[in-house]
């Protein structure tokens, strides 16, 4: 699983940049790379623009990563915001973590809540500034491990007028040509809660969100359990291409890849088995006319028929 610090099963820098270094080719523009030492990787990061195919694990040049912690106080950062960076000051609560909108649940499988908390500081100058957390919590109730979960957070305007007003470590994607972002968590046990935290520098007006709707979880993929214990995705394999394999809290899954997937030369995967693909024979068309004799006949006298006319005018 990405964050065991070994880079393995499927996981490589797109994906997973603390495990695995960068290598110049592999479609992600991830640690020291640049436009100048790979424009193979690196087109069109490196604009400011966290553009459609580019998220904050691929191109953290252009999509949003917090940077607290890195011993600056920098633009935008503040007591309130970075305390590590720019010192510590006396922070009031403003909302108390509050529920906002109704709980959902997806395909009885994930149930997802929206929280918030606000707090506020007065900074030297005597100015008031704001932060506002929002949690959201993703809990599997479907009794089986997932994986691959996506979920849509569509922001309202309330909260930010657009994706650069966020800040947050966890992995996503913005949606293109909408004020929205797509959330991923790689895995989630049965019965585990997981929270996506994100921020914005203001104070928002709870009252007026009361009709935000719960994030959408719009992919998740069930992992089926096995007996088998592990430390690492490779302890799983099973050397099943119509599987893929994962270790979820020390036990190993899989996941199955969808019928049709191509496994071999002419194979394809059915029921988790590799095999040999299908060649549907035509049957009997329902609205034929009946084969029988007299049309033997019918046929055998307008081909005798033609040889004579042809025989006779060559």
């Amino acid at each position: 699983f990405c964050g065991d610090k070994e880079c393995n099963g499927n996981e490589w820098a797109g994906i997973c940049p603390k495990d695995c270094s960068q290598a110049c080719g592999d479609k992600a523009c991830t640690h020291t790379e640049s436009i100048a030492t790979c424009s193979a990787d690196c087109f069109g990061c490196g604009d400011n623009i966290c553009a459609i195919g580019e998220n904050n694990q691929t191109c953290p040049a252009d999509c949003l990563t917090l940077t607290c912690g890195d011993s600056q106080c920098s633009e935008g950062e503040n007591c309130l915001s970075c305390s590590a960076d720019c010192g510590t000051c006396e922070v009031m609560t403003v909302i108390a973590e509050t529920p906002l909108g109704e709980e959902q649940t997806t395909n009885q499988k994930i149930k997802t809540q929206r929280f918030v908390t606000v707090e506020g500081a007065m900074l030297g100058d005597n100015s008031p500034v704001y932060r506002t957390k929002i949690t959201i919590q993703v809990t599997n109730v479907s009794g089986n491990d997932l994986s691959d979960i996506k979920i849509k957070e569509i922001l309202r305007e309330e909260v930010a007028g657009n994706i650069s007003e966020l800040k947050t470590d966890a992995e996503f994607i913005e949606v293109f040509g909408e004020n929205a972002i797509e959330f991923i968590l790689q895995a989630l046990a049965k019965g585990e809660t997981a929270e996506i935290v994100y921020f914005v520098e203001k104070n928002i007006n709870t009252e007026a969100l009361a009709g935000w709707n719960a994030p959408t979880v719009l992919e998740m993929q069930e992992v089926i359990g096995t007996a088998k214990s592990c430390n690492k995705d490779r302890d799983c394999d099973d050397s099943n291409p119509c599987t893929k394999e994962l270790c979820i809290t020390g036990q190993c899954g899989i996941i199955p890849e969808l019928d049709g997937t191509i496994c071999g030369q002419l194979k394809e995967c059915r029921q988790m088995k590799c095999a040999d693909i299908m060649v549907e024979k035509a049957g009997p068309q329902e609205d034929s006319a009946p084969f029988t004799y007299a049309t033997i006949a019918t046929t055998a006298v307008i081909i005798i028929a033609g040889y004579y006319l042809t025989k006779k005018y060559i």
